[in-house]
Order: C-alpha cells, then structure tokens, then sequence
C-alpha cells in the first residue's frame, strides 16, 4: 500500500515542508497531502511537540521519492570517470590546451588543479577518481600550493603505466620546495619512457637538475616547450650576452637540447633562446619567441634555411615573435629553384621582429604551395607597398577585412585561408590598387572608412566586382553604400556590387537603436524605404533595378571586434 502524499511532487513536497515548518499547522491528521491544505491554516499556539509528527512525516516522504530517483553514485564507473575527465578539461587556464594554440595565450597555471576538489566530495568518488588513471595523465606544478608536488607525485603514481604530460612554472622556490621539486625531476629522469609532454618555463636561478632535464633523452616525448626569463638588461639597455651562456652551459646555446635527439618529438616552442641547430625531424609545430643571439655570431639565415628545408615534409605551423630578421639592403633572395619548398607548411606567423630589418622577405626564400594562414606585422606597412609577398601566396584568398586587436594579435595583417584580415588605417591609399591587383576574387571586405572620403570608398568598391559579404563601421559612408545599391532602373551605376548578399553596418554609439533611427530618416529623405528591422536588427532590402534582395544588418560594436571565424556566416 502506497503511503499518503506519495502522489506528491519532490518539490510540492519540500514546499509543504517549508510551510510546516515555518507555520506549524496542527490540524490533524490527513489521508491525503496536498498544497493546498497550507493555504489558509493559521497557527493555533500548540506546543511544538504537537508539531513534530507532521514535519517528520513530510520528511519520510522526501526520502522516499529521494530514494526513489538514481543517485550519482549508482552511475557506471566509467561514466562517472568521463565526468571528471570534462571536469578537469574545463578547469580555468590549464595551458596544456593553450600550448600550441594560435593566437597565443600567456599561461596562468594558479587554477590548473581546482579540478582535484570534485574528487573530495565522498569518498565513492575518490575510488572512482584514483581508479581512472586517465584522469592523473595531465601534472601540473603551479607555484602557489603548500605541498607543490604531492599532487605531482600522486599523480605520477596514479597514471602508471601510461604517459604523462608534465607542467612547470618555476618561480624561485624555498629551500624544501625546491628540494621536493628536484626530487620530482629526478624521479622523471628516472622514468623518461613515460614523458609524452614537457612544458617548463623557468625563472630566477635554475637548479642544475632542470638543466639535466632539458638535456635527457625522452624516447617517446611529442611535445616540448622551454620558455626563461627575460635577460637583465644594463642601463644602456643592452642585454648581458653572457645570459645564456650561464644559463644553459658554457657553449651558449642549447645544442644538447633533449639528449641532441627527439625522432617523436612534433610540437617545439622555445622562448628566450638560442636555437640549438639540432634538426627534429618529425617537427610539425615549431614556435620561436624572443631570440637571443650575440651580435657577434654571424649570419644564421642560411643555417635556419637548411634547417626548415629538413623540415619541408613535415612543418605545419611557424611562428616567430621577436625574432631576427634579415637586413633588406644585405639581403640576397634566392632563385626559385633554390628555395625550400614547405610541401605541407599552411600557417606562418612574423610578429615583433626588429623594426630595422625585413619581415616579409624570408617569404622569397621559401616556396609555398600549401600556404592557408600568413600573419606578419603592420609596422612593416611600407614593404607592403613596396615589396609585397609573392603572388603564390594570395591565390586562394576571397576574403579581406580590417583587423585591429581583436583576435590576440596587436594590429597585423592576416590571412587566414579564404580570409584576409587588413587595417586600412595603416596603409596608404596608393596600396589599394596592388590589393584589387592580388586579391581579384574578394568576396568579404571589412572596412574601417571613417577618416577617408565617400568617393574613395565607392571607387575602392567598384574594383572588387566579386563581393557578397560587406562590413563597414557606421559613418556618413553608409548612406552612400545603401543609396548606391538600391539605384532605381536606368541610373548609370547598375553594376555596383551586383553579387552582394548583405551589408553589415557596425554602431559603436551608446544610442543603438537612435543611430538606427537617423540612418531610416535620411534614408526617406534620400526617397528610398525606411528601415524595418526585424528583432535582430536585420531587414531584407530590394534593389529593383536587378530585381534581387540583399539583406542590411546593423551589429552592436566596432567593426574591430569582428571575428574572422563568423566574417561570412
């Protein structure tokens, strides 16, 4: 027989509860409980021993539907452990994710372990947790816990037999932590079979034990990154050329960098370096930030081309920040049948470098073919003018846009696939025939033409025929551009952006809605259609003199924030 109230829903039950609770009805007993018993009942003063069977009886209720549902803890084990796998996936800047993601993010490693507090809710999920050895793969060593390698430790325990991925922001230790930390070193340099993953970014004096681990052979090791401080600096601002020397050894470089050999090795990134002139033949992703390098040592263009040229079957990604460049007035380009040819390289990446040198031209000594995403900074816009990259590279490009800090990149150029990024403001009007010149079949154009005359952009848009997706910045402009394409039959201009599917107009005016008010008046006042947008803040537009639609769209924001994932959705 089924018990009284059991009719009742988990959380009609829990209000009845609250009500007795905070009123105490003593109105007898009932074959039946529902909501609407509380309503009316006023508290008759009774004792409070009158008032407790009720409240146990709502109580027994709760357990019985409590009961009746299936607890977490009845979860398969191997569910459960995908929990906590999604769990530690999602814990705040855990960098192994980060890195060799693109643009690149500076590590925080301070939350990297929060994930550990789920495994401490009962001691049911502990198990659960220290019998997933999948979930102990990933160790980090933040810098801020008391014990800073008891987790590191458990952990490297825990996973056994499988490979780990080790993570280490060194930042000047005490003595016991410091002894802990060198033990932990130890115990991987004992094991350097199970080492898959090694991310080490030290500061401060660098014990004699990171310097073996640098040096170890790890057979099956795919990733490395090896990041120092920054050198001190005199008041000349002259770097002390003996840094690295002292650091990493007495030849100055790090050529023992992984025992010299790392055939498993595919992802190298390395900042504050100089570059071990070890080739790593299976390399796919190499990073290389904030060269060091004696103004002594020669020339080492010509030895980082022989390197890439090792490479050429295999590089994917190159990035250089802060990076040498050559000298343009000294620099010799290289025949086309003498460059190296990156067979699979699709993304390349120059920010940073000195502003005396030549960033684009190391693209005249590399052949290109399979080239998707090329970034290079603007501060180099003259050469832009002057010595654009190589035809090859823009002959997959449809889309051009104005890109300024949006994205992690200061302010760059960037090309992206079928996309170009491009801020107009850092280039001379003289450079936009060369653009229409390479890039002829531009479908996407993000333009910022706030300080630039309406005459120039109307002309600038005629030369890109093939354009579909338009953004601009709200500005007197705009009402050209919708005046221009919604030109009645028999005007002189009836092939302006014949293609052109929509037309978004980015507000950056507190007054969203009251910019839109202004454009719909003067629209009317132009004798073409008000604005009629819909909720999200769109409308279909018709241009009747080519009896097609285009759809004109206004977005909250600058134009900046644009992001080139969604530039054409």
């Amino acid at each position: 027989m089924a018990l009284p109230g059991t009719n009742l829903t988990l959380d009609e039950l829990l209000t009845a509860l609250q009500w007795k609770l905070e009123n105490g009805d003593d109105a007898g007993a009932r074959n039946t409980i529902g909501i609407e018993d509380y309503s009316h009942s006023q508290y008759d003063g009774k004792s409070v021993l009158k008032r407790i069977p009720e409240p146990q009886r709502l109580t027994r209720l709760l357990e019985h539907c409590l009961n009746s549902l299936r607890p977490v803890n009845k979860l398969p084990f191997e569910i459960l452990g995908q929990i906590f796998l999604f769990v530690q996936s999602e814990s705040a800047n855990t960098s192994f994710i980060r890195s060799f993601i693109l643009p690149r993010v500076e590590p925080d490693l301070d939350c990297a372990n929060a994930w550990i507090k789920v495994t401490h809710i009962c001691q049911h999920w502990r198990r659960v947790a220290h019998n997933t050895k999948s979930l102990w793969r990933r160790i980090t060593i933040d810098g801020v816990s008391p014990f800073p390698t008891y987790l590191a430790n458990l952990s490297f325990t825990l996973s056994h037999p499988l490979s780990i991925s080790f993570e280490h922001q060194f930042r000047a230790p005490s003595e016991n932590d410091l002894q802990e930390i060198e033990n932990f070193y130890t115990l991987l340099l004992d094991h350097p079979n199970r080492v898959s993953a090694l991310y080490l970014r030290l500061s401060g004096d660098v014990p004699e034990i990171a310097r073996h681990l640098t040096r170890q052979t790890f057979p099956n090791i795919v990733e490395f990154e090896l990041s120092f401080e920054e050198p001190d600096r005199d008041l000349n601002n002259e770097v002390d050329h003996h840094w690295d020397k002292r650091l990493l050894g007495s030849n100055g470089d790090l050529e023992g960098i992984l025992g010299g050999q790392a055939a498993s090795l595919r992802k190298l990134s390395l900042t504050n370096y100089t570059w071990p002139n070890v080739v790593f033949p299976a390399l796919t992703h190499l990073y290389l930030k904030d060269e060091f390098y004696d103004p002594e040592d020669g020339d080492l263009g010509q030895k980082f081309l022989e390197i890439l040229a090792s490479l050429s079957s295999s590089l994917q990604v190159l990035c250089f920040h802060g990076t040498r460049s050559p000298d343009r007035n000294s620099y010799t380009i290289l025949p086309v049948s003498a460059r190296p040819v990156m067979r699979v390289l699709r993304y390349l990446e120059i920010l940073d470098a000195e502003a005396s040198h030549g960033s684009i031209l190391p693209l005249y000594n590399l052949s290109l073919p399979a080239i998707e995403t090329l970034i290079w900074d603007p501060q180099w816009r003259s050469e832009l003018y002057l010595v654009p990259p190589p035809d090859e590279y823009f002959e997959r490009v449809t889309c051009l846009a104005g890109c300024g800090k949006s994205r992690g990149w200061q302010s760059a150029f960037v090309m992206i696939g079928k996309t170009h990024f491009f801020y107009p403001g850092l280039v001379t009007s003289n450079a936009w025939p060369i653009w229409q010149t390479l890039l002829p079949k531009i479908e996407t154009l993000a333009l910022d033409w706030d300080q630039r005359r309406p005459d120039d952009l109307i002309s600038l848009l005629r030369r890109f025929s093939a354009l579909r997706f338009l953004h601009l910045n709200m500005s007197k402009n705009v009402l050209l551009v919708i005046a221009f394409l919604e030109k009645r039959e028999g005007d002189s201009n009836s092939y302006f952006l014949r293609r052109l599917q929509r037309l978004n107009i980015y507000v950056e005016n507190d007054d969203f809605y009251g910019e839109q008010q202004k454009v719909s008046d003067r629209l009317f006042q132009k004798g073409l259609p008000r604005l009629d947008c819909t909720a999200d803040n769109s409308m279909s537009r018709t241009r009747h003199h080519l009896r097609r639609k285009y759809t004109l769209r206004f977005e909250r924001g600058h134009i900046n924030q644009l992001c080139y994932r969604d530039i054409a959705e």
